[in-house]
Formats: structure tokens, sequence, C-alpha cells
């Protein structure tokens, strides 16, 4: 599937982001020209030749459910348009469950080796305890985390009435019943905790880093055309010295190697005159 993709690294030292950052516009604009050129089966070849790569690694899921996820995210419009498939997937495939994306663990190790800290957005919980994952919640759910006092309160802010004697129960169903939006945001806030602890973060950057891959994937190929010189540009120096050793003794690994990694191959391409 990867053999026709190539890669070349010139040098043994990354290209400095600012000799490649005037001519990366340029190679980026090109890209998505040779993108469209190229047509829906190349994008295709590239999100499910970046998507194999990346689930490799993922554990807790069975081969033919992998098989499911990329087929749904196809029939959603592919892997660049994640507000048609982000949520629907994660229902179905990765909630209520427990998995790991064995790849971060490896990062961790490596960072930690190196003495470096993590990048910014690399995730903090890369295997996902099944007794904290749920995000069906109801409102009656989330506003069973407040309290008696607080409850009265709220009930009180909105002039909904209460017998002074209700128990929690019966507040928590006046207020469920109420349709006031503060009731509304407490929801959506418990909803969305529920998410981080249940793995949707760590979800989120998994599908976000198989579509940087595929996107890598199309700005370093086209159908007629061949690279004569590729170099490895990092933007952040305090990681150039693993991601080059890295990719030293893993030649087929594909950019970005984890997430919060922003560098890039910068190519000089040879078109062909037609």
């Amino acid at each position: 599937m990867f053999g026709w993709f190539s890669r070349k690294i010139f040098g043994s030292k990354p290209v400095d982001a600012r000799e490649a950052s005037e001519q990366e516009p340029m190679l980026r604009q090109r890209a998505k020209e040779l993108a469209i050129a190229a047509g829906p089966k190349v994008t295709l070849q590239r999100e499910e030749a970046a998507f194999t790569y990346t689930m490799k690694s993922v554990q807790g899921l069975s081969e033919r459910e992998k098989s499911e996820i990329f087929s749904m995210v196809q029939s959603c419009g592919g892997f660049g348009l994640p507000h048609n498939y982000m949520e629907p997937v994660f229902q179905r495939y990765f909630a209520e469950r427990p998995w790991a994306w064995l790849e971060i663990a490896e990062w961790r190790t490596i960072f930690d080796k190196a003495r470096l800290s993590t990048p910014l957005d690399f995730p903090e919980v890369w295997e996902i305890d099944p007794a904290k994952v749920s995000v069906q919640v109801s409102r009656e759910e989330a506003l069973e985390q407040r309290t008696v006092a607080e409850l009265k309160e709220t009930l009180a802010k909105n002039a909904i009435p209460f017998r002074s004697g209700a128990r929690k129960a019966e507040l928590v169903q006046l207020l469920a019943e109420s349709g006031c939006s503060e009731v509304d945001r407490l929801y959506y806030q418990f909803q969305e905790q529920k998410r981080r602890s249940g793995g949707y973060g760590l979800y989120k950057k998994l599908m976000r880093c198989i579509n940087l891959r595929a996107m890598g994937l199309g700005r370093r190929s086209a159908a007629g055309n061949t690279f004569i010189k590729e170099e490895l540009v990092v933007f952040d120096t305090t990681y150039a010295n693993v991601i080059e050793r890295y990719l030293a003794g893993n030649p087929d690994a594909m950019l970005p190697l984890f997430p919060g990694d922003h560098s890039f191959f910068h190519v000089q391409l040879n078109f062909r005159q037609r």
C-alpha cells in the first residue's frame, strides 16, 4: 500500500523553519491543486493508508470494527469532514468500552528517556477506564451532582415554586422538567466532563492525527509527478533530535509522528512537461 510514497532525507539536520516558510504557502497551494486533479480515488487511497498505519497501534477494537469505522467515515465524506462522523463513530465504537492507542505510550517513553516535556496538546491519558466511560447522560443525572441547597437556589432564581420540605429527587425532577437555560448549561457541562473522562479527547486526537497524516501524504505525492528532493522541517527544535532519530529507525513513519508534532517534509518538485 505504501510503495508509491517515497522519502529521501538529505543532510543530517532538519531544515530551519524560516528557510522553508517562504516556499511553504506555494507548496501547500500546489499540493491542493494536485489533490483536486488526483480525484477521489487517490484521496481514498491516502486516507486508507493513514488509517491503516495509525489504527494498527489501537487496541480494544477488532479488525472488523476498524474496517467498519473506515467505511463509516468514508460514507460521511472522509476524514476531512469531522463534523459528519466524530460523534456517531465515537458513540458506536469507542464509548462505553476500554481501548488504548499504543503510539502515545511509546512516545511518552521516548520523551521520558530524552528528558523532554510532552507537547502542549499531547494527551495525558492513553488507556481508558471502562468504569468512567459514559457520554449517554440525562439532565436528571447532571442535576444529581448538585447539592439540595444549590438546587433550591436554582429553582428560586428561576421563579420555579417548590415545597420547603421537598426531597432532592423532587427538586431534581422539577428542574429537569422546567426547560430553563441554566439546567441546559449544567447538562452540557456534565456531558463534556463525562466525555473527557471517557476518552473523547483522546479519540479526537486520534482522528485528527489520521486526517493530518493523510493530508501529509497528499502534499508528498501526485500522479505523474516526481519528488527530486525532500527535507525535514521541525518548527519546535526541542524535539528535532528525537524526531530525526525516530525517522532514521522508522523510515515508513508518517507525519505528524505524535499529537503536537508540527514537523513536515519540505519538497522541491520536478513537474513533468505535458
